[in-house]
């Protein structure tokens, strides 16, 4: 994943908002990234 800058934005590229979640347990955590529309983009499981 690439993290760019707050505030950049390259001239003729769409902005996107994204918004990123972390679910905590004691055995496994779940990362989980969705757009504007709450379409999940990106998901992990991390097994501890």
């Amino acid at each position: 994943m690439v993290v760019k800058k707050p505030g950049y934005h390259p001239k003729g590229e769409a902005m996107t908002e994204l918004y990123a979640g972390i679910d905590l347990h004691s055995s496994n955590n779940v990362i989980v990234i969705n757009d504007k529309e709450g379409n999940q983009v990106y998901r992990k499981r991390l097994r501890l």
